[in-house]
């Protein structure tokens, strides 16, 4: 296996999951798409992971290298390539495959807890997972499920949180986070949180309590992407 991880911005980093494959002596690629010309070839990588981004996918035509991802991301698809998407790129894949990217109802952003769909119970990428999780999330929009994909994971506040499509595993939660980088992005994203309910320190206290089992959780859900 070689790995392609695509990160979309410079603080949001892959935490965990890059750990796990150091760990786990798997080959991979950080491929920082803002600040690269040009994407690396396809046929290097077995599977591409897609980092977050505080960017609307609604907002793609405004960044050239967005505009780039695209067109990248729609060949992957076509030639098969085993996705992984987390939040924006959740969204992306949503609507490269024709589905809508909207504003959520209410902004999420801390511990939540979600629930695998009866489709997601049956799913490879959630085996061995519980019936319900907490999870962090840190997002304002929400995707439609793709025609041809199935609903996995849902939530209270924000229903549709993982589809599969084919081999593509799209997630709109960060179970690859660390209280350490909530700390960052509380900095860096921090006119996201006027006016919201809760403060940088209660976020970051969201995260340390959920800790463990974000790692544990993360490492299955690699696990199970990696078999499947």
């Amino acid at each position: 296996m070689k790995i392609l991880l695509i990160q979309n911005y410079q603080t949001e980093n892959f935490v965990h999951i890059e750990s796990y494959l150091i760990n786990n002596k798997i080959e991979h690629i950080l491929f920082k798409a803002f600040n690269e010309p040009k994407f690396p070839r396809l046929k290097e990588f077995s599977h591409i992971i897609i980092g977050g981004s505080p960017q609307s996918v609604n907002e793609i035509d405004n960044y050239s290298f967005l505009k780039e991802e695209w067109k990248y991301l729609e060949k992957a698809i076509q030639l098969n390539k085993p996705i992984f998407g987390l939040c924006f790129g959740a969204q992306i894949i949503a609507r490269i495959l024709g589905a809508k990217v909207r504003e959520n109802a209410i902004m999420e952003i801390g511990d939540y807890e979600v629930q695998l769909s009866e489709a997601g119970k049956d799913d490879l990428f959630f085996q061995n997972f519980p019936d319900k999780f907490h999870t962090y999330q840190w997002h304002g929009d929400t995707f439609d499920i793709p025609e041809g994909a199935e609903l996995l994971v849902q939530g209270k506040d924000c229903k549709n949180q993982a589809y599969r499509y084919k081999n593509i595993l799209a997630v709109q939660f960060h179970l690859e986070l660390d209280h350490f980088e909530v700390k960052n992005w509380c900095t860096e994203f921090s006119d996201s949180l006027k006016g919201f309910h809760k403060t940088p320190k209660q976020l970051v206290e969201e995260c340390i309590r959920i800790e463990q089992s974000q790692l544990e959780l993360s490492n299955l859900l690699l696990d199970n992407f990696f078999k499947s």
